[in-house]
This record gives structure tokens, sequence and C-alpha cells, in this order.
């Protein structure tokens, strides 16, 4: 997922295709992680994955961006064309995705430290890129 918005975020042009094949294969991951964590850990009942999901920050930063990540993954395909707005929740999907990696060990060493930070910076560059031209054009409309 990191590789993928890095791709996008700065546009390469000889990269124009890795996006989308690094981003199914993350979502693919994803989709193994989740029926991991939910037929071991939680013995395939949906009940106590709620109750997981809406007491611990962990599960639900988790779920959140798995859900985020199946959507843009459908999004994908031309069936489902109408999902393509819930790309650009990307960023924020890569975020929730570190903050799971980083709430997962008991003590945050450099790595979680290092892919939040990350998130983070490629995050705030999207959205500031994306603000920036919200204003211009906005500033445009009302002097036309």
């Amino acid at each position: 997922l990191n590789l993928s918005i890095l791709f996008s975020l700065l546009k390469f042009k000889k990269t124009k295709n890795y996006p989308k094949i690094l981003g199914i294969f993350a979502a693919f991951w994803a989709i193994l992680h989740f029926l991991n964590y939910f037929i071991f850990d939680r013995n395939a009942q949906i009940l106590r994955l709620f109750d997981d999901i809406s007491h611990r920050l962990l599960e639900a930063s988790g779920f959140i961006a798995f859900l985020i990540i199946f959507l843009m993954l459908l999004s994908s395909f031309k069936i489902f064309k109408k999902l393509s707005k819930i790309r650009k929740l990307g960023y924020l999907c890569l975020v929730l995705a570190s903050y799971h990696y980083f709430l997962t060990p008991k003590i945050p060493m450099f790595w979680e430290w290092s892919a939040l930070i990350i998130a983070l910076f490629y995050f705030i560059v999207r959205y500031t890129k994306t603000l920036k031209k919200l204003k211009s054009n906005n500033l445009t409309f009302i002097k036309t």
C-alpha cells in the first residue's frame, strides 16, 4: 500500500500501472489478514468481532482500513465504477493501516514509528496539494 501510494503521489510516468497492481496485492493480503483474525482469533463469530471492533482501537483501526481497501479493490473493476470516488480515501487508509501496525506491539519501536510517520507525511503532502487546488479553483471561480 505504501509503494502504491508513493508511485501515485510522485506521478512517475513509467510506473503508471504499478499503483493498481500493488493495490490489488495489498487488498489480497488485507483480506487474508482479516480472514485469519476472524476465523482463528474470533472463532468466526460476528458478535465477538463487532464487540472487539467497538471496544479496541487496534481492531477498529484495522477494520476501517480493511473496509476502505476492500471498497478500493472493488472500485478498480469496471463493474463497480460508481465507487471510484472511494479512491480518494487511499491516504487515509494508509494512515489507519499504519496506526493499526503501530498499535500491535506493547512498546512501538523504530519500524512502527517510521511506518506511522511516513504515512502521516504522505497524508499531509497529498491533502495540502488538494487544499491548494481547491483554494485556487475557488478563487478563479469567484473572480470570473
